[in-house]
């Protein structure tokens, strides 16, 4: 036992690293490793190994044809057909190094042979295209099925076949019945391949198969690709001389036509091949045939710049002058391609200069606009001076064409020949209006040297050179055309300035040059807009602040809209601001829109941010010394509330032509929009205070005080008839008179035939002083309904969106019922009544506490509580009746739980803790009186409830209650002045006009420091900022200078980038006309671009471009 392990570490040891077991498989040795590796198991796991490139040591031993190897792999459970590197199996690898050996060995330990790599090569494929016939033999031997595979291209091993010119394997794949017929992906034949490539023998191999079986060799020449190629293109877009003899002498067609039109003659003009274009020529192909946009071979050799082949088809009767689909000649063709050479022959062989396409321009325009110098000037050496202005189909003249491009060297040479300046396009544009178009500053230059007059002219939309440059965002060029004297505020036919257009597209740098030089500021567009419209409507907050540093004013336009109006329906913010932050922003603010909104209220609802700064800004602060509180603290209100006056000036018309007045109270949308920190505002706070104290504190503890005067009469008279004689003082205050009232029985009887009405004894109230009473109370009540139908038609739909209303209405109505007739004790359904009445009314009292702000954050928490219960309520209702039906079934014997009503009051007795477990449970199961098996039922129902009821849905209802405590602190203060909010509001307006304009007031003044105000803000609350607010304060006009001064850094920095670009701009401009100054054509360099030019459609028309690419790297 111990040599066994000591034997397995000494083999542990030599174990072969991944290296090794791959110089094994290629040196084909893999019987040593029986004597290494004895355990089959490691044998079979070190044979599975991958090297880097994911190929295993059958793969080596395949590559290196060792045939042992390979068996001894295999029959040790590797397998045979493993994929390594782009999904290649050992057969593959056979195939691929031409292992005839090796591919037998696979084959005959069942590998597969139709096994495809990625690209779906089979092995066939490999040796095909590789050109091994003997493998190819092997493997169709073994799987004949083979040879007509299609791999992902829906190519066969003949098409691979010829399209490598491996004649051999041609010869034995068509051998085996190689169908010759099939199409590739591209729709190509292999006689297609064959013509690509050259091949001539393998061309007449398979048009001699096609004889013999049948098929005219015509009709296999004919066939075309998805392009339309038939052989005869394939081998002249290839330049295969002796391939195209053979097509033709096979009976090609040599009119055939590809998709396009294309014939081989085009085909041989295109590539430049003078050869081709004799032999096609002598054989009959129509010189002056057309494709489908009407271009004859000479346009294509034209447009390549292949001179030998353009002189070939003029020699051989190719009309010089024929025009194609656009009327476009040779020469207009390879004008437009700048082919000198193609230019220099035509004009030699007589082209003519002056022919124009069917938009009527000629070779000029073509030139210019294209941008080739040399060609142009080829055209001016031989008479194309006389067509310099001509006008094309849009009325431009060449040096139109060249000033849009920005090519001012061709408008250089065009008004050196005597181009003229004067001529406006169809869109009245010269050509200095479309040159301030492109970004040529050059261009500009030349154009405004020769017409200094055009500088201001009207063009397109009546815009002037500078409207055009200011639109297109050229600053270089609008600095230049200003410096050169244009118009800064000419305007356009929109009516717009160039400071209008710059600022309505966000231009800064172009809004600061036009300043700069004197643009009128606050000029208007036909609309009334200015440039400050126009920077709120863009969004650009650098033009506002630049406008407005530049003394721009806040003008309204047509509308009656000023840019802040604008700024706040984009919801422009940081425009907004920057606006708001002025000086003289009052008239901005005393004005309404068609809905009767103030802008503060249109700002409080889409700019809350901006709002806060506005009111920041209406409070101002007497000068403090070392962190003190302000003395005095003014308050201008005019912006939050600009009072009834401005509300009786700015009504509305509704559509009966009748005024309707407006609420321009920003505090009250404040609180409708919930902007909490506007609520919370000094200013908001300062109003209310204010109007608190004027008249709400007035009317609101006369209120209170008649209300606690009529809730002490009610509740007096109430405790003085209902308290027991023998213990209230009140019993004898009535000395009651009995009256007897006859009987009166229902027709329902009760089983014990009694009447459910029982005899009712009403006692006269001979007592003044009580009848004083009751009838206070009812004229009280009377009044306060009266006061709640006032507030609804007062409200509207408003009123009933709010649950007190509800409660005063029944609370009222109670008391009516309670105390009607005077004079008369209340009955036992007056006494129902009034039992909620009396309720109601103590209730209400506690609703009265929520506008004295010591006392009201109380009853807000009450109320959240309160609805947090409600909103549980449901939950708790079905565990309750779900309980108290269990307790009535199994202990109906019990008085508590004798009926579903007195079950659920037990059931929730019980959940407060007063569950009687002693008396109503253990009694009655231990007397028997609930029996087996309900007493085990009942108990287990009891545990259930005790777990449900009292511990986890009372906790529930703490945890909630106190979780809405803590949110409701948050927002308490919040949530008081809202209610603040509304009760001043509702009542200022229900006040008359006279008193409301008697209370309003547009600014406060208050002393800080004074002892009444202190005792004031004590009782009430504070409503001048704290101590460290007021510190931090001081600090504000500090850090504003600050920001002020970075603020001119900044602007001082950018101000040097811009001038370091125009510097940089002029030393290129510069440098451009030194180079052209020195500029000479040189035909030799145009012939080398068009050499290079006329290799572009062999690349573009040859499918063979591809062929010779890397073939897959296996090993």
């Amino acid at each position: 036992m111990a040599n066994g392990k000591k034997k397995k570490n000494q083999a542990t040891k030599k174990l072969p690293t991944i290296h090794n077991i791959f110089q094994v498989a290629k040196n084909g040795t893999i019987d040593i490793l029986d004597d290494i590796l004895p355990d089959k198991e490691d044998f079979n796991r070190m044979c599975e190994k991958r090297d880097e490139h994911g190929l295993t040591p059958l793969h080596y031993a395949a590559k290196f044809n060792q045939i042992n190897a390979i068996t001894r792999l295999v029959t040790c459970g590797a397998d045979v057909d493993v994929r390594g590197i782009d999904e290649i199996a050992p057969l593959h690898v056979a195939a691929r190094h031409n292992h005839s050996e090796a591919a037998k060995t696979l084959l005959s330990l069942q590998a597969k042979s139709d096994i495809g790599d990625d690209d779906g090569d089979t092995p066939l494929h490999v040796a095909a295209k590789l050109g091994y016939p003997n493998v190819c033999k092997i493997l169709i031997e073994h799987n004949p099925s083979l040879i007509n595979k299609v791999n992902k291209d829906k190519v066969t091993p003949l098409h691979i076949a010829c399209r490598r010119n491996r004649l051999l394997v041609c010869q034995l794949l068509i051998g085996n019945a190689a169908n010759a017929m099939l199409k590739s992906v591209d729709g190509s034949l292999p006689i297609h391949f064959a013509a690509s490539k050259g091949s001539c023998e393998i061309i007449e191999l398979l048009l001699d198969i096609a004889a013999s079986r049948s098929e005219p060799k015509t009709n296999h020449l004919a066939m075309q690709d998805n392009e339309g190629k038939t052989a005869l293109h394939r081998a002249v877009q290839g330049g295969h001389v002796k391939a195209a003899i053979t097509c033709l002498h096979s009976g090609s067609d040599i009119m055939a036509t590809m998709n396009d039109g294309l014939t081989p003659l085009h085909v041989a003009a295109s590539i430049g091949s003078p050869t081709l274009t004799r032999i096609l020529l002598k054989d009959g192909a129509q010189i002056n045939a057309k494709c489908v946009i009407g271009r004859t071979p000479i346009h294509l050799a034209s447009s390549f710049g292949h001179t030998s082949v353009i002189k070939i088809l003029l020699n051989q009767g190719a009309e010089i002058n024929i025009v194609d689909d656009k009327f476009q000649t040779p020469l207009m063709v390879a004008t437009e391609n700048g082919n000198l050479s193609s230019i220099n022959e035509l004009i030699y062989q007589g082209a003519d200069v002056s022919v124009v396409d069917d938009q009527n321009r000629n070779c000029l325009h073509l030139a210019s606009r294209a941008g080739h110098l040399e060609a142009l000037i080829a055209i001016f050496k031989h008479g194309g001076q006389g067509y310099v202005d001509i006008l094309d189909s849009l009325d431009r003249t060449p040096i139109h064409y060249a000033a849009e491009a920005g090519h001012h060297r061709i408008i250089e040479l065009l008004l050196a020949n005597d181009a003229g300046l004067e001529f406006s396009d169809a869109d009245d544009n010269l050509p200095i209006h479309l040159a301030c178009k492109s970004a040529n500053i050059a261009s500009v230059k030349v154009l405004c040297d020769k017409s200094l007059t055009h500088l201001n002219s009207p063009g397109e939309r009546s815009r002037t050179p500078l409207h055009h440059a200011i639109v297109n965002n050229l600053i270089p060029i609008v600095d230049f055309l200003i410096k050169y004297g244009a118009n800064v505020n000419k305007r356009d036919g929109s009516y717009r300035t160039p400071l209008l257009l710059a600022a309505e597209r966000g231009y800064f740098d172009i809004t600061k040059i036009l300043l700069e030089n004197n643009a009128a500021i606050n000029d208007r567009a036909s609309d009334g807009k200015t440039a400050l419209h126009a920077a709120a409507t863009s969004d650009n907050i650098e033009i506002t602040e630049f406008l407005l540093a530049n003394g721009a004013e806040i003008l309204s336009d047509n509308d009656n809209r000023t840019c802040l109006d604008i700024a706040i329906e984009n919801q422009s913010k940081n425009v907004a601001m920057a606006i708001v932050k002025q000086k003289k922003i009052k008239d901005l603010f005393m004005k309404v829109d068609e809905e009767g909104r103030t802008v503060m209220q249109r700002l409080v609802e889409q700019l809350p941010d901006a709002a806060q700064m506005v009111m920041d800004r209406c409070i101002t602060r007497s000068k403090h010394f070392k962190g003190r509180q302000s003395r005095e603290v003014t308050y201008d209100f005019s912006f939050i509330d600009p009072g009834p006056t401005f509300e009786e000036e700015n009504f509305l018309v509704n559509q009966d032509d009748k005024k309707t007045s407006i609420n321009c109270n920003a505090v009250q949308t404040m609180r409708k929009l919930k902007r909490g920190n506007l609520v919370n505002h000094e200013l908001s706070k300062a109003l209310l205070d204010y109007k608190w104290r004027k008249f709400g504190a007035y009317v609101f503890y006369a209120n209170l005080s008649i209300y606690v005067i009529y809730l002490s009469l009610l509740t007096h008279f109430t405790v003085s008839l209902k308290a027991s004689p023998k213990n209230n003082s009140f019993s004898s205050a009535f000395n009651p008179a009995p009256v007897t009232v006859a009987p009166t029985t229902s027709s329902i009887t009760l089983p014990d035939n009694s009447s459910i009405f029982s005899t009712i004894t009403t006692d006269r109230v001979p007592r003044p002083f009580n009848i004083v009473i009751q009838v206070s109370v009812l004229v009280f009540s009377i009044i306060n309904l009266l006061k709640e139908c006032y507030q609804l038609l007062h409200l509207g739909f408003a009123y009933f969106k709010n649950i007190g209303n509800y409660m005063e209405i029944f609370m009222y109505i109670s008391t009516l019922i309670l105390i009607t007739p005077p004079g008369r004790v209340p009955n036992d359904w007056q006494w129902l009544f009034g039992s909620f009445a009396l309720f109601l009314s103590w209730i209400n009292l506690l609703l009265f506490m929520e506008r004295i702000s010591a006392l009201g954050i109380y009853v807000i928490m009450l109320k959240s509580v309160l609805l947090t219960f409600l909103r549980i309520l449901v939950v708790l209702t079905i565990f309750m009746v779900a309980f108290a039906f269990a307790f009535t079934i199994l202990a109906g014997s019990e008085d508590v739980f004798s009926t579903i009503s007195l079950a659920m009051i037990k059931v929730l007795d019980m959940m407060v803790g007063e569950i009687d477990y002693k008396d109503v449970f253990v009694t009655a199961i231990s007397g028997r009186t609930i029996k087996y098996p309900d007493n085990y039922v009942l108990v287990a129902f009891l545990v259930i409830f005790i777990f449900l009821m009292p511990i986890l849905l009372m906790n529930l209802m703490i945890g909630l209650a106190i979780g809405d405590i803590d949110k409701i602190q948050r927002n308490a203060n919040i949530r008081r002045l809202g209610i603040q909010i509304d009760f001043l509001d509702d009542l200022e307006r229900s006040l008359p006009r006279w008193l409301r304009k008697k209370f309003h007031c547009v600014k406060d003044i208050r002393n800080t420091q004074k002892y009444l105000y202190k005792f004031y803000a004590y009782v009430y609350g504070e409503v001048t900022s704290k101590n460290e607010e007021d510190v931090e304060e001081f600090y504000i006009e500090q850090i504003d200078r600050v920001l002020t001064e970075l603020d001119w850094q900044k602007k001082q920095i950018r101000g040097i980038f811009t001038e370091m670009d125009k510097m940089m701009e002029t030393i290129l401009e510069i440098q451009s006309f030194q180079e052209f100054s020195h500029h000479a054509p040189k035909g030799g360099s145009m012939q080398s671009e068009d050499s290079k030019k006329s290799e572009g459609p062999k690349a573009l028309l040859s499918p063979e471009a591809s062929d010779t690419s890397d073939e897959k790297t296996y090993l």
